[in-house]
């Protein structure tokens, strides 16, 4: 029997076999048993019921093409950062390469600060738009175009990002409310007016560490935000805080490239530390507990590429996450959850969240037409 349009149709091979059913049917009927045994040659004569149902089309909370809402007419909603106390233990198994699952399960919960480009033109890109993302609604707020890279304020209430500037072509240092109100360019009083890049925060939220070009290499400084001044740090690029704000990592890039080995320095300038080797690291990432330090990678020795973390105990690298090394850019940067056991992180235009203690990585339930470059979820 075949149910169609709710109603039933039954197919019979002949007629003969017709008046054998017909038959069995009226004996039912006769008789009032509310159960009966059909012999296999009769049941082998009915086919199999199949049901056909068409699937409802999901109703879209949004006019809009791209989820982007205006941001005189939107109040992003409260964040809800979830509480862990696990200690981290990476596993030293091969780690599955990550593959978006067809319906993605929602794994962390507040807002999000993304870097995104156009889906439909993916290309090798080290700029994107900032925007500020809801989990829950999917809600969206343009905050600045042409961004390479973010961070948010330990308190959640502003980011600073660097940006370039299109008359100019020169990266500037920015700061902006989490609604995107209250824009403001930042100036250091650094001589030249150089790209300045790839800006954090400090852990007590009073100080902005920066990168800049002079005289052919980079030099990392540390502005003061109330006092406007500037401290000459080290040479090198994308510097990342300790949780504790006592020393920094960052890369001293190779010759080559965009990449470099990493380092460690304490905040007054003393006690460097080259941490890696043989690795062509990308942007740092320091684990909320201090213990760990995550960052794209290709090691020159077993032609391993993708997402590392460092034991900064063992000072072995870990491979997390495979990835090929012609497809992580230098905007990308991995970003550790509060609970330093997983990591947000972003492979082929989507957002993963990979465990520490099972190295599966899963898949961000965000929308499909922006092709993302970073993720950072705004702090409690």
């Amino acid at each position: 029997m075949m149910f169609t349009n709710k109603v039933l149709t039954i197919n019979w091979p002949s007629a003969k076999k017709l008046g054998a059913v017909f038959f069995t049917i009226l004996s039912i009927f006769i008789t009032g048993c509310k159960q009966v045994s059909v012999n296999d040659t009769n049941m082998g004569e009915i086919e199999a019921l199949s049901v056909s149902v068409t699937p409802l089309t999901p109703i879209s909370s949004t006019n809009s093409e791209d989820n982007t809402t205006d941001l005189s007419a939107h109040t992003p909603s409260p964040i809800t950062v979830p509480t862990f106390t696990s200690t981290p233990h990476p596993s030293s198994t091969t780690p599955p390469t990550p593959v978006p699952s067809a319906t993605p399960i929602p794994i962390i919960q507040g807002n999000l600060a993304i870097l995104t480009t156009d889906r439909r033109h993916p290309q090798f890109s080290i700029n994107g738009d900032l925007r500020i993302i809801n989990l829950t609604t999917q809600e969206s707020i343009l905050l600045y175009e042409d961004v390479s890279s973010v961070n948010w304020s330990p308190d959640g209430r502003r980011l600073v990002f660097s940006a370039m500037n299109r008359n100019t072509l020169i990266e500037e240092l920015f700061l902006v409310n989490s609604d995107g109100t209250d824009v403001l360019k930042l100036d250091p009083p650094v001589v030249g007016e150089a790209n300045r890049l790839s800006p954090a925060w400090s852990p007590d939220g009073t100080k902005i560490a920066f990168s800049q070009p002079e005289a052919g290499e980079y030099l990392i400084h540390i502005l003061d935000v109330e006092e406007n001044n500037v401290q000459f740090l080290t040479k090198g690029v994308w510097p990342a805080w300790s949780p504790d704000g006592s020393r920094m990592a960052f890369i001293r890039l190779f010759p080559e490239g965009a990449h470099g080995d990493i380092f460690i320095i304490d905040i007054d300038g003393n006690n460097l530390q080259q941490v890696t080797e043989n690795i062509e690291a990308g942007r740092p990432a320091w684990s909320p507990d201090g213990q760990f330090i995550a960052f794209y990678g290709f090691n020159r020795q077993n032609q391993e590429s993708g997402l590392f973390v460092l034991n900064l105990e063992s000072m072995q690298p870990l491979l997390v996450a495979p990835r090929e090394y012609e497809m992580w850019m230098p905007i990308e940067k991995p970003i550790w959850l509060p609970d330093s056991l997983q990591i947000l992180f972003a492979q082929d235009g989507e957002l993963f969240v990979i465990h520490m203690n099972d190295l599966v990585p899963i898949p961000l339930n965000l929308p499909s037409n922006y092709y993302y470059l970073l993720g950072m979820l705004r702090p409690s």
